[in-house]
This record gives structure tokens, C-alpha cells and sequence, in this order.
């Protein structure tokens, strides 16, 4: 769990030069990018995964592209992630995306 002190600074380093919706978004994808080095093994619903990238915008929120043997490589919304399986720095991101 992410101090209050670290998604503060999470939250200003999204919108730090971000004047719209869509700039805000994006800021949202650099910071999961950097978070963490891609691509990483997660679970996705219960499902082991790679996750290869994430993306960002107004239209289709945080998402990222995952891969398995089972549904091949798709991109899927970050809450299909199963939260415990992912490093702690994108916790972190995704814990003051809800904040």
C-alpha cells in the first residue's frame, strides 16, 4: 500500500504539464511504463500472463496487452489485472489512479 506522501507525488507527476483530459490520461500510461520494466509476468484473473505494455486515453481508460498461451496477446483493461501478482511500483500507480 502506497504512502499518502507517494501518490501524491504519482499524481503530480501525471498531470505535471497536463492541460486536458486526453494529456492527463497519457500522463497516466508514462507513469505505469516506468513503473515497472516490461514486459513482466503477472496474473490476470487468476490467469498467468506477460504483460507486454500499457496505453492510455479519454476513450478506453488504463488498458494494458497481456499474453498466454490460453488467449494469445490482447489488450485488456488494467482491472483484469489481479493486483497482488504485480510489482509493487504499478500498485502504487494504480492505487492513486484511484485516488
Amino acid at each position: 500500500m502506497a504512502t499518502p506522501e507517494r501518490i501524491n507525488e504519482i499524481i503530480e507527476f501525471v498531470n505535471m504539464d497536463a492541460y486536458t483530459e486526453d494529456e492527463v490520461m497519457t500522463g497516466w500510461g508514462v507513469a505505469l511504463d516506468d513503473a515497472a520494466p516490461l514486459p513482466f509476468q503477472a496474473t490476470a484473473l487468476g490467469n498467468p500472463v506477460t504483460v507486454l505494455a500499457f496505453d492510455s486515453d479519454a476513450h478506453h481508460g488504463l488498458r494494458c496487452e497481456i499474453q498466454s498461451q490460453d488467449i494469445g496477446r490482447r489488450w485488456v483493461g488494467v482491472d483484469a489485472l489481479d493486483l497482488e501478482s504485480l510489482p509493487e511500483a504499478v500498485r502504487d500507480v494504480l492505487e492513486a489512479f484511484e485516488a
